[in-house]
C-alpha cells in the first residue's frame, strides 16, 4: 500500500520501500504511475536477492506499456549494476525464463527488445557469460513450440542466432549455424507451424549473397510454398525473398554480357562448382524450382494448380515475378501461353495479369528472324543461324497469344491493353502494323496505351499514325480531369519522340505541340505542353511562332491604328464646325439676356406703385383693431374677477349647504335617541307599576340620559337655525354678482364683435396685397426662370466651347500621337520581320539537329530493347545447354525443352 507518510504541500512524496516497490509492480490499483516508475528506479539498486530479481523482471508482464518498455532499461540497469557474475548469472536465467515463458500477445515488443539488449550485453562480456550462448541456443530448440504466435519475439531468437552463427573463432559458431538451418528447414517443411517465426526466418534470409545459396535453400523454399499454401503473408515474403535472390544474378545486358564466358563454359559441361556462384545459383534455381512439367514440385504448374482463383492473384503475380527472372523458362513458353490463355487466367484481375506480362517480356522477344541461305556461309556460321533460327520460333507463338488476348472481349478491358502492351514491348517486327491499328481511333481501348508504349521504346514513327487523331485529343470530351490526363501523357509520349511533325508549320495550320503550348484553355497542359518543346530542344520553333504571332498582332495594331488616324481626322472636322456653330448661338443668346432684365425693372416699379396704397389703408384698420382688442382685454379681466368671486361665493354657499345637511343629520339622530329613551322609560315605568315599585336605577339612568338629549337638540335646533340664515345671505350675494357677470359677458361679446369686424376688413385687404404681391412675384420668377434659362443656355454654350476647344486640342494631340505609333510599329515590325528570319534560320539548324537526336534516340533504344533481347535468348540458350549437360551426368530429364547442340545439323 502507499506509503502512510502525508507529504506537505508542493513537495514529492516520499520513496517507496521495496516491499511497496514490489506490491507497486504487482497491479496494485492504489499507485500512481509516478509512483510505480519510482519502484522500477527502487529495485534497480536492491540487494542481489531473488526475490527483488523476480518483482523486477515481472514487470515486463505489467498491464500499463509504459511500466512495461521502462522496465526494460531498468533490468538492464541492474544487470549493469551487479557486480559479481554469479549473482549477474542469476538475473540473466531469471530474465531469460520471463522472455519465454510468458505467453502474453501484448507483452512482446517488451519481451524481443529485452532479449535483444541481453544478447548484445553477453557479446560484450564473452568470458564471463560464455555460457548464456549455450543457455540461449537451448532455448532456441523451443522456437517452433514455444514462440507461436510471437512473432517479435521470435524474430528476436532468430537475430540472435544469426549473430552467434556468424561470429568466427568461436568453437559453437558451427553449432549455431547448423542449428540454425535445422530449425529454418524444419519449420519450412512443418505444416502447421507459427506465421510468426517463419516471418522472422524469411526475413532474414532476403539478404544472403549467392555464394551462400545452396539446391538445400531453393528446396527449402519450394517446400515451404508448397506445405504452407494456407498462409498468405508467408507466402508473400518467400516469394519476394526468392525474386530478391534472382535479382542479384545476371538479369540484364551488360550483366549476361559479362558472364559470356562462364555460361559459355556450362553449356560446355564445366562442373557447377567451379562456375561463377551467380551462374550457378541460376542453374540451381531452374533445377530446383522447374523440374518439369510432369514433377509436382515445379513451381510453374503449381502456380497454375493453386493460385488461379480469385483472391489469389497477389500469390500469382508474385510467382510470375520469379518466373521471369529464370530465363531457362524460354523452353516452356508454350506452356506459359496455354497457361494464360487457360479459364483461370481469364477470371483475374490486373493484378496477376501485370506481373504475367512483365514475365512474358523478360522472356518473349521480338528479335526478326533472318533468312538463312547455305550458299557461301561457313558451317559454323550456318549452323549459329540455324540455331538462332529455331531458338526464335516460340516467340512468335507468344506474340499470336498476345495478339489474341489484346482481341478476345471476353478478357477484361486491363487484361487486354497489359496483353497489347507486353506485345509492343517486344519490338516485334510487324509493330508498325498493331500500332496503326491501335492508333486509327481516338477512343479506342488501345489508342492511349499504346502511344504511350511508342513513347517508352521511342517508335516516333507510330506518330504519324496518330497525327490523325489531334483535334479528338483536344477536344472537351469527358470530364476536364481525364482530358488533362490524356493530354499530359500525349506530352510526355512526345517528348520522348523528338519529332519535327509536332512543332514543324504545315501550312496555314499552328503545330499541335506548339498550338496545345500557347493556346490551350487548361493551364496545366500548357506548362506541360511548353516544357515539352523545350526538353524535345524545338525552343527555336516555339520562338518563331511566337515572333509570328507577335508580327501578326503588330500588323492588325498598325491597321487599328491607320484607322484610327482617319477616323481622328472626320472629327476634327466635325469638332471645328461645330465650333462656329456655337459661338453664333453665344451671340443670340446674350441679346435675349439684355431684353429679359429690361422687362424685369419694369415689372418691379409697377409691383411697388400698386402695393404701397394697399399697405396704408391696412396700416389704419389694423390701428382700430388694436384699439378694441384692447376694450375687449379690459372687459375680459373684469369678467375674470366677478368669476373668480362667483366661485369662492359658490364654495362658501355649498360648504354651508353642507354643514346644515351635517347638523340636521345630528339633530334627527338626537331626536330619534330621545323617543327611544321615552319608550323606555315608559316600559320601566309600567313594569315597576306592576310591580309596585316607584323608582329604580335604571329608570333613573333613562331620565338622565333623556334630559342630556333634549338639552343637545335644543342646542342643534339653534345651530340650524343660524346656518339657514346665512345660506339665504349668501344666496343672495351669489345673485348679484351673477348680473354684474352678465352684464360683463354682454359688454365684451360687443367688443368681439368689433374686433371680428375689424379683423375681417384687415384679412380683406391683407389677401387683396398677398393676392397682388402674387401677381407680381410670379410675373418675377416667370422673367427669372427666363433669364434663368437664358443664363444655363449661356453657360452650357461657353461649357461647351470650352469642350470643344479642349477636344480639338486633345484631337489634335492625338492625331500626332497616333501617328507617332504609326510610324513605331512600321519601324518595330520591319524589325521584327528580320528577327523572324533569323528565328526562322536558327529553328531549321536546331529542329534537324533535335530531329536528328529522336530518330538516333529510337536507334539507341531500339537497339538496347534488341540487344538485351539478344543476350537474354543466348543466356538462357547456354543455361539451356547447361541444365542439359547437367541432366545427362546424373541420368535425369532436363529441364523443358530447348533446342541442343546435338540436334542441330
Amino acid at each position: 500500500m502507499p506509503s502512510s507518510d502525508i507529504s506537505a504541500p508542493g513537495t514529492s512524496p516520499a520513496p517507496l520501500s521495496l516491499v511497496e516497490s514490489v506490491r507497486a509492480l504487482g497491479g496494485g490499483s492504489e499507485y500512481t504511475p509516478a509512483e510505480r516508475q519510482g519502484a522500477l528506479t527502487r529495485l534497480v539498486s536492491a540487494p542481489p536477492e531473488g526475490v527483488w530479481n523476480d518483482a523486477l523482471a515481472g514487470a515486463l508482464s505489467h498491464p500499463d506499456e509504459d511500466v512495461r518498455l521502462t522496465a526494460v532499461g531498468a533490468c538492464m540497469a541492474r544487470l549493469h549494476r551487479l557486480a559479481r557474475t554469479e549473482d549477474q548469472s542469476a538475473f540473466l536465467e531469471t530474465l531469460l525464463r520471463r522472455c519465454f515463458l510468458d505467453c502474453a500477445p501484448e507483452t512482446q515488443p517488451a519481451r524481443a527488445g529485452l532479449l535483444r539488449q541481453l544478447v548484445h550485453f553477453c557479446e560484450q562480456r564473452p568470458l564471463e557469460l560464455d555460457y548464456f550462448r549455450g543457455r540461449l541456443l537451448s532455448r532456441a530448440r523451443q522456437v517452433p513450440y514455444a514462440l507461436r504466435r510471437q512473432r517479435e519475439l521470435a524474430g528476436a531468437v532468430v537475430e540472435s542466432q544469426r549473430r552467434m552463427a556468424a561470429e568466427t573463432g568461436r568453437s559453437d559458431s558451427e553449432v549455431a549455424r547448423q542449428l540454425d538451418l535445422e530449425r529454418r528447414f524444419l519449420l519450412f517443411h512443418t505444416a502447421g507451424a507459427d506465421e510468426a517465426i517463419l516471418l522472422a526466418y524469411i526475413r532474414h534470409d532476403r539478404d544472403l549473397s549467392p555464394k551462400a545459396l545452396t539446391p538445400e535453400w531453393f528446396s527449402a523454399y519450394l517446400s515451404l510454398l508448397r506445405v504452407h499454401g494456407h498462409a498468405e503473408p508467408v507466402l508473400v515474403e518467400a516469394l519476394h525473398t526468392l525474386a530478391h535472390w534472382l535479382d542479384g544474378l545476371p538479369q540484364e545486358r551488360d550483366a549476361r554480357c559479362a558472364m559470356v564466358g562462364e555460361t559459355l563454359r556450362a553449356r560446355r559441361g564445366v562442373p557447377w562448382e567451379e562456375l561463377d556462384p551467380r551462374i550457378r545459383v541460376h542453374l540451381v534455381a531452374h533445377t530446383v524450382l522447374l523440374p518439369g512439367p510432369e514433377h509436382p514440385g515445379d513451381l510453374l504448374q503449381m502456380l497454375r494448380a493453386h493460385y488461379t482463383h480469385p483472391g489469389a492473384e497477389m500469390i500469382l503475380g508474385l510467382g510470375f515475378e520469379v518466373l521471369g527472372r529464370l530465363p531457362g523458362l524460354r523452353a516452356r513458353l508454350p506452356e506459359l501461353c496455354e497457361f494464360l490463355e487457360g479459364e483461370g487466367m481469364r477470371r483475374l484481375g490486373p493484378d496477376a495479369w501485370a506481373p504475367a506480362m512483365d514475365a512474358v517480356g523478360r522472356l518473349a522477344n521480338g528479335l526478326r528472324e533472318e533468312e538463312v541461305s547455305r550458299e557461301g556461309l561457313e558451317a559454323q556460321s550456318l549452323q549459329r543461324l540455324l540455331r538462332r533460327k529455331q531458338l526464335l520460333a516460340v516467340d512468335q507463338q507468344v506474340r499470336d497469344t498476345l495478339v489474341r488476348i489484346s482481341r478476345r472481349e471476353d478478357y477484361a478491358r486491363d487484361v487486354r491493353i497489359a496483353a497489347r502492351r507486353a506485345l509492343l514491348r517486344l519490338l516485334p517486327p510487324d509493330r508498325m502494323e498493331y500500332y496503326a491499328e491501335d492508333l486509327a481511333e481516338t477512343e479506342g481501348i488501345f489508342f492511349l496505351s499504346s502511344l504511350a508504349e511508342a513513347g517508352r521504346t521511342r517508335q516516333r514513327q507510330a506518330w504519324s499514325l496518330a497525327s490523325h487523331a489531334w483535334e479528338g485529343l483536344r477536344a472537351a470530351a469527358g470530364s476536364a480531369a481525364k482530358r488533362r490526363e490524356r493530354l499530359l501523357a500525349v506530352c510526355d509520349v512526345l517528348r520522348r519522340f523528338r519529332s519535327y511533325d509536332v512543332v514543324g508549320r504545315q501550312g496555314a495550320n499552328v503545330p499541335p505541340l506548339i498550338h496545345l503550348a500557347l493556346d490551350d484553355s487548361d493551364p496545366v497542359v500548357r506548362d506541360r505542353a511548353l516544357r515539352t518543346v523545350h526538353e524535345a530542344g524545338y525552343t527555336a520553333e516555339l520562338e518563331r511562332e511566337q515572333q509570328r504571332r507577335h508580327l501578326e498582332d503588330r500588323r492588325a495594331h498598325l491597321e487599328a491604328v491607320g484607322q484610327t488616324l482617319t477616323r481622328l481626322d472626320t472629327r476634327m472636322e466635325q469638332l471645328v464646325a461645330e465650333s462656329h456653330t456655337t459661338r453664333a448661338r453665344r451671340a443670340a443668346l446674350a441679346l435675349e439676356v439684355q431684353a429679359i432684365f429690361h422687362e424685369r425693372d419694369r415689372i418691379t416699379t409697377e409691383g411697388w406703385s400698386v402695393t404701397a396704397s394697399m399697405m396704408i389703408d391696412l396700416a389704419e384698420v389694423r390701428e382700430l383693431l388694436l384699439e378694441a382688442m384692447a376694450t375687449a382685454a379690459v372687459q375680459t379681466e373684469l369678467l375674470r374677477d366677478l368669476q373668480r368671486q362667483l366661485q369662492a361665493q359658490l364654495r362658501e354657499t355649498q360648504g354651508t349647504h353642507g354643514a346644515v345637511q351635517t347638523l340636521v343629520g345630528q339633530q334627527e339622530d338626537a331626536e330619534a335617541r330621545a323617543g327611544w329613551l321615552r319608550s323606555r322609560i315608559q316600559q320601566e315605568g309600567a313594569r315597576l307599576q306592576a310591580q309596585g315599585l316607584l323608582d329604580s336605577p335604571e329608570l333613573a339612568q333613562c331620565r338622565g340620559e333623556l334630559q342630556a338629549v333634549n338639552g343637545q337638540l335644543s342646542h342643534l335646533t339653534a345651530e340650524v337655525r343660524r346656518a339657514l340664515q346665512r345660506t339665504a345671505e349668501l344666496d343672495r350675494r351669489l345673485r348679484d354678482l351673477t348680473t354684474q357677470f352678465q352684464a360683463g359677458q354682454a359688454a365684451r361679446d360687443r367688443a368681439r364683435r368689433e374686433i371680428a369686424r375689424l379683423s375681417e376688413r384687415a384679412d380683406a385687404l391683407q389677401n387683396e396685397l398677398m393676392r397682388l404681391r402674387r401677381e407680381h412675384r410670379a410675373a418675377l420668377e416667370a422673367t427669372q426662370r427666363a433669364l434663368d434659362a437664358c443664363l444655363r443656355n449661356t453657360g452650357e454654350v461657353v461649357r461647351r466651347l470650352a469642350h470643344l476647344s479642349t477636344q480639338i486640342t486633345a484631337t489634335r494631340d492625338e492625331i500626332e500621337r497616333e501617328r507617332t505609333r504609326h510610324q513605331a510599329l512600321t519601324q518595330e515590325i520591319e524589325l521584327g520581320r528580320r528577327y523572324y528570319e533569323q528565328l526562322g534560320a536558327r529553328a531549321a539548324q536546331e529542329s534537324a539537329e533535335a530531329d536528328a537526336l529522336g530518330e538516333s534516340e529510337r536507334q539507341a533504344a531500339e537497339a538496347l530493347i534488341l540487344e538485351d533481347q539478344e543476350s537474354a535468348l543466348w543466356y538462357g540458350y547456354d543455361l539451356q545447354g547447361a541444365l542439359e549437360q547437367q541432366a545427362l551426368r546424373v541420368g535425369t530429364t532436363p529441364v523443358g525443352t530447348s533446342v541442343s547442340p546435338t540436334a542441330l545439323p
